[in-house]
């Protein structure tokens, strides 16, 4: 019973009446909102009692109340206690990098990686959100660079290592990563569709260019054809972008999602009768955010001069950070 083995693993504490003390204090200033004390008071019973289930809680409410350092001091405790604890680890891993400790950070890092023998893809991909949080953008890609070496056959790390070097400005290293990740994983959209991005950077021909040869050996990548029609837009190539949005309706006629993708992007030309159709397919195929839907369909019929249909469609927002706009413009137009 694995219960029964971490309880051995407990040390033998009495429970003396300082140590009750303690809890006791610390339980009524949590219970009080007195943060402060109740932070204090875990950290000193992790320190005596050594018991990794206190210094857990201890972590758990120095991070609560905003205190990293007592966080730090607590999660160090910790993950001493229960080495093999992952979430000790994730915890202490990303308490150093918010602190800006990458260095300190790595060994915890390398070894979340190492036991992760099955998921490293996924773990590089969460390590990339846990980094992006430090400021120091090249020293970020210098340890994704260093966790990497073991893993150089994972498509996700080249990822990885890619948006790390976009975000310290190194976009040749960038886009080299990316298509490195390509190369191990060519059907992989999400890289397809960066890679273009990163390419955009120098020239728009060239995005289009990629894109294009993409969508020949992968003409179902329905992400890949949105990013290349914002592209043929931003182009001014009108009558490809148009192409293309209607390839996305024809060949994803139950997908509420790409429909609804086709409709924002028929507004970008301005083709409001295909994004009033496309909107009220996407509600129809069961699109879940109607608020969103009911919100753009209102603002289409305002530029297409419908006062009543937008009214009715701003009715139909119910709730959500589009609410009160609704209300306002239903408001304004009333007041005509």
């Amino acid at each position: 019973d694995p219960d029964e083995v971490s309880q051995l693993n407990l040390p033998k504490q009495e429970l003396t009446a300082p140590i009750l003390f303690d809890f006791l204090v610390g339980e009524t200033a949590l219970q009080r909102g007195s943060l402060d004390i109740a932070v204090n008071r875990y950290v000193k019973l992790a320190k005596t009692t050594r018991d990794p289930r206190i210094a857990k809680r201890a972590t758990e409410i120095s991070l609560h109340a905003g205190n990293p350092f007592a966080a730090e001091q607590a999660a160090t405790l910790w993950v001493g206690l229960e080495p093999d604890s992952v979430d000790a680890r994730q915890t202490i891993a990303a308490l150093l990098v918010n602190l800006g400790k990458l260095d300190a950070a790595r060994p915890h890092l390398e070894k979340l990686l190492a036991t992760e023998k099955e998921g490293v893809d996924n773990a590089f991909m969460q390590l990339n959100q846990l980094l992006s949080r430090n400021p120091d953008k090249t020293a970020t890609l210098q340890l994704i660079q260093q966790l990497s070496q073991p893993y150089k056959d994972v498509p996700e790390v080249h990822f990885a290592i890619s948006q790390a070097a976009w975000f310290a400005n190194q976009h040749q290293l960038a886009l080299d990563e990316m298509q490195r990740a390509l190369a191990l994983r060519p059907e992989w959209e999400i890289a397809a569709v960066h890679n273009g991005r990163i390419l955009q950077r120098v020239s728009a021909a060239d995005a289009s260019e990629f894109y294009r040869g993409y969508l020949e050996k992968y003409p179902a990548s329905n992400e890949v054809r949105v990013a290349y029609t914002r592209v043929l837009i931003g182009a001014s190539e009108i009558d490809q972008a148009r192409e293309q949005v209607q390839w996305l309706l024809d060949k994803n006629p139950e997908d509420a999602e790409i429909t609804l993708a086709a409709g924002l992007l028929a507004t970008e030309m301005g083709d409001f009768d295909v994004t009033e159709a496309s909107f009220k397919k996407a509600l129809t195929l069961g699109y879940k955010d109607t608020n969103a839907v009911y919100f753009h369909l209102g603002q289409i019929y305002e530029e297409t001069n419908r006062p009543d249909l937008a009214m009715e469609a701003y009715q139909q927002v119910k709730s959500g950070g589009r609410y009160l706009p609704a209300q306002i413009r239903y408001a304004d137009l009333l007041a005509l």
